[in-house]
């Protein structure tokens, strides 16, 4: 008899151990963690920052590009001791590890989110933060905001059956939205889409998508993926010599290679692969459509202040903005410089400030300029990217 309560006990316990169980417990953990999960949806916040400090914990939400502070629970060291440690049994990490990073995503049920999490320790303990993603809300290319132009470029370049196509731009830019976007909208019933993620995002219909973790690298996946016969390929991120010489080789043998890269500008993209090695005619021979895009912060149409000379700049906040978190705002807007079928010359012969005056379209300045004379964007983010940016 002790034995059948004891495996029933067992059971019981790796039943409760689902994400969305633990966050349904009535204990004072769970509940504080389900308020912030539940806060973050509601106002639409794209990431949750979890900090551990020197005499607490430390919850803020990243909302239309800014961290606004929602909690700041201070007691003593065991107290936030279980709350940490609650929060790794939800998202299944590993709490043995206190003073490694981990990795991973998870979806909760509860608010019909994914996230990517990443934890890692620091002087006070250790630091969590989760980009949300939900996966209800993918939008169309038409969505986007785009310049007529620079919409009908990329649409071309991405019905190609093959080439390269590269999007850069920091942390938070919306480059994996802009590439969601773009799957979404090929044929993906009459040709073969593989994804290689870290970690997997949103979930794409009809689209094999795959994850590295610490079996699979970024370059053993893409050579797994390329012995799949595959018509289209998105490689997550381009991360060294290797990767990128894949990627082209994977265009220029006919694939049509979507991937990100992190530097500041379209120009960057074409001196980067160059510094990582990557042969000049091999990058001239697939770039179709080379981007850098950013986000900025669009003001409310209610509260926005008009200045004498008929620019606008961010409003004191209203009853529209303010309770979405952040006042005078009203979500964000796309700034987007490109290259379409930028010149084999151009790259051969390549000069950082020649490409950028001979083969960059509607630079992230001039679309900064547009925003802000249709009246959608601060007249002070121009300065902000002339001196910064440009």
């Amino acid at each position: 008899m002790e034995i059948t309560q004891t495996n029933q006990k067992v059971l019981q316990t790796a039943k409760a151990r689902s994400a969305d169980e633990l966050l349904s417990k009535k204990d004072f953990q769970s509940r504080f963690w389900i308020d912030v999960f539940l806060k973050a949806n509601e106002i639409n916040a794209s990431d949750i920052h979890i900090e551990q400090i020197k005499d607490g914990l430390l919850v803020r939400f990243r909302v239309q590009g800014e961290l606004l502070q929602f909690i700041e629970y201070k007691e003593e060291f065991s107290l936030v001791r279980n709350l940490i440690n609650r929060l790794k049994q939800i998202c299944s990490l590993d709490l043995s590890v206190n003073d490694e990073a981990q990795d991973r995503s998870v979806s909760f049920e509860v608010t019909n989110s994914r996230y990517r999490i990443a934890l890692s320790p620091s002087v006070f303990g250790e630091n969590f933060v989760f980009r949300i993603i939900r996966d209800e809300f993918i939008p169309k290319l038409s969505e986007l905001y785009l310049p007529q132009e620079t919409e009908a470029d990329l649409r071309y370049a991405m019905n190609q059956k093959q080439g390269f196509i590269c999007i850069t731009g920091p942390t938070g830019s919306g480059k994996s939205t802009t590439l969601q976007s773009i799957l979404m909208e090929l044929d993906r019933e009459k040709k073969k889409v593989i994804t290689i993620e870290n970690p997997v995002e949103r979930i794409i219909p009809s689209t094999l998508q795959k994850e590295i973790n610490h079996k699979v690298s970024w370059n053993t996946a893409i050579k797994m993926a390329l012995r799949e016969d595959p018509d289209i390929i998105l490689i997550g991120e381009i991360r060294d010599r290797e990767s990128a010489e894949l990627a082209l080789e994977a265009a220029q043998t006919g694939h049509l290679v979507f991937s990100t890269l992190h530097t500041n500008d379209v120009a960057g993209i074409v001196d980067r692969l160059l510094g990582l090695g990557v042969e000049k005619r091999l990058i001239a021979d697939n770039l179709l459509f080379v981007s850098a895009q950013r986000l900025i912060q669009r003001l409310c149409s209610n509260c926005k202040v008009k200045l004498a000379d008929g620019y606008h700049i961010k409003g004191d906040g209203c009853e529209h903005c303010s309770a979405k978190g952040v006042k005078g705002i009203n979500g964000r807007l796309p700034i987007v410089e490109y290259s379409f079928y930028p010149t084999p010359e151009s790259i051969i012969e390549f000069d950082k400030k020649n490409f950028e005056s001979t083969q960059v379209k509607r630079t992230l300045q001039a679309e900064c300029r547009r925003w802000i004379e249709a009246g959608e964007v601060d007249e002070r983010e121009l300065r902000y990217w002339r001196k910064s940016h440009v």
